[in-house]
């Protein structure tokens, strides 16, 4: 009966279940997808280990306000938190990432309902240079 991996020690001979549970985790790693704002490099074959980045530069993300968001108040900038989303190509879906970030408001205009901008709309994130992430509406309401 093949040992488990945590039973090898230095000089033990791999059997081959121990190489297939290898194969089949290195061919699920190379299936690994990531969206904005992370960027998964070194999945191409070369030598480097494959890294998982925060997107520090990035020109922004497509977002739905979860939840309203408040419009700023004198200096004090409105908050609120957004769902992000990215495009599935392969569906051509807006596509939610699965991840709620916070964020904040810049502008003192509001929608019609009062909010800076409106629970389920779609908005645009950017993070600035210190990594905060401020918003702006893409719909009107």
């Amino acid at each position: 009966m093949a040992r488990d991996f945590t039973d090898l020690k230095d000089g033990d001979t791999l059997a081959p279940y121990h190489l297939n549970i290898i194969y089949r985790e290195l061919r699920r790693l190379r299936k690994m997808t990531v969206g904005p704002p992370l960027s998964l490099r070194g999945m191409d074959g070369n030598e480097s280990p494959p890294q998982l980045d925060l997107l520090r530069n990035t020109r922004g993300s497509l977002a739905v306000a979860n939840g309203a968001i408040t419009a700023r108040s004198g200096t004090t900038p409105g908050t609120g938190n957004v769902d992000l989303y990215y495009l599935d190509v392969t569906s051509n879906t807006l596509t939610d990432y699965g991840e709620t970030i916070a964020v904040y408001y810049a502008s003192s205009k509001t929608m019609t309902s009062g909010n800076g901008i409106d629970s389920g709309m779609y908005c645009w994130v950017e993070w600035d240079a210190d990594q905060i992430a401020w918003v702006g509406p893409l719909d009107c309401a």
